[in-house]
């Protein structure tokens, strides 16, 4: 007499499709580490220039980054989508953002980070 072990198809289907979701966040999060830009870009689908691609990367390899700039130059923008990079990219990330007055944060800077999350996938 044989003892067979039941297979429960549907459980071992949904076990693969954690496991290569894991797999794929993963290889999400190192493309993205890598390439900030990729992930604005195409993961957020949110179109930047090389000004704000280059305030990322300095985000990127920089304990502190300052960026000096006119009104609609896109600063919110990209600090909306860096909140949301670096959240991204690391698990247990907490980020801290501060301004001149608690309204630009909260009004400005927050809204363009929910904005750029309720797009993405």
């Amino acid at each position: 007499m044989t003892r067979g072990v039941t297979l429960d198809v549907q459980k071992y289907d949904d076990v693969m499709s954690r496991l290569a979701a894991k797999q794929q966040l993963r290889e999400d999060r190192a493309h993205a580490w890598a390439d900030p830009k990729w992930f604005t870009n195409e993961y957020l689908g949110r179109p930047t220039f090389d000004k704000q691609d280059q305030i990322i990367e300095s985000v990127k390899v920089n304990r502190r980054t300052a960026v000096k700039g006119a009104n609609s130059s896109g600063k919110d923008y990209e600090s909306g989508n860096i909140i949301c990079w670096w959240e991204f990219c690391w698990d247990d990330a907490i980020t801290i953002v501060y301004g001149p007055v608690g309204r630009q944060v909260q009004d400005i800077i927050w809204r363009e980070a929910r904005r750029a999350f309720q797009g993405s996938p």
